[in-house]
């Protein structure tokens, strides 16, 4: 069995199941039911699938409340006749600003540059509309995003890739970032997730395994931070040695799988002798 199976198979019971994410999912993951290409989002079961499934989750939400946020204002607009006569192009009042300002600073982002991206369900192009000036979505062509926006969705982790997970949409921590991929830790889970360019998991790295008899929660990311440069510099040998030595997983799980790589390896030996 691959280490890193191995680590998941027999990793002891975590705080996932009872954390705050979780719990989000259960009470909101009816939402992606309204979008085809998101519903399969809707099956998460494992940790790192259901964080994904939050990112998709937030950004529905955001887009939800910046509109209704929108909506109020442009009523408030019109009420006090803050119009230009062209009922597509509406100026808004201080106080519809107001409201839209504060929708904004109640909501999850994440910074790219200069720019905050709110719905990563969207493009770039569009976020800058919802960041910006938002009235252009009562503006052709961007009106359809107010009806139907299935046409204008995208994958957000082929978009923004890894960088998504270190923002407000997640709880992860971020550990270390190369060229080809992003370390986070998830807390709750107790897991290390190496997480490529395209936003996929490349690498679950599950710690705390039920072997191990003194779980130790404090001080993890010196901990963690030794193993994970260790890993990135591809020491097999020392990155396992280290999981040991900082008491994230035990002996008698590291020496099981050593164990069984022999005898995989003998086995290889005497079936490629005998051919």
């Amino acid at each position: 069995m691959d280490f890193f199976q191995l680590l998941e198979k027999k990793q002891g019971k975590t705080a996932f199941l009872s954390s705050s994410e979780m719990k989000f999912f259960l009470d909101n993951s009816g939402i992606l039911g309204d979008f085809p290409m998101f519903a399969r989002y809707g099956k998460a079961q494992k940790s790192f699938d259901v964080i994904r499934a939050n990112i998709i989750i937030r950004s529905i939400i955001n887009k939800s409340v910046l509109e209704d946020a929108y909506d109020k204002a442009i009523r408030l607009a019109r009420k006090s006749n803050a119009s230009t006569g062209d009922k597509n192009e509406v100026i808004l009042t201080q106080e519809g600003m107001e409201l839209i300002r504060k929708a904004r600073e109640s909501l999850p982002y994440f910074e790219e540059g200069e720019n905050r991206i709110y719905i990563p369900i969207l493009s770039r192009s569009i976020n800058k509309i919802y960041a910006g000036d938002i009235t252009k979505l009562s503006q052709r062509p961007f009106r359809s995003l107010l009806r139907n926006v299935d046409t204008m969705v995208v994958d957000p982790f082929d978009m923004y890739g890894d960088d998504l997970f270190d923002s407000y949409f997640t709880k992860l921590i971020s550990i270390k970032k190369t060229e080809k991929s992003t370390a986070f830790w998830d807390y709750d889970a107790a897991c290390i997730y190496i997480i490529n360019k395209q936003g996929r998991l490349d690498v679950s790295i599950a710690l705390f395994d039920r072997s191990l008899k003194a779980k130790k929660p404090n001080h993890m990311m010196s901990r963690i931070v030794p193993c994970v440069e260790a890993f990135y510099r591809g020491d097999k040998e020392e990155f396992q040695k280290l999981l040991v030595d900082k008491q994230l997983i035990s002996s008698r799980l590291l020496y099981r799988n050593r164990y069984d790589e022999r005898r995989l390896s003998n086995h290889l030996r005497r079936k490629y002798s005998e051919a």
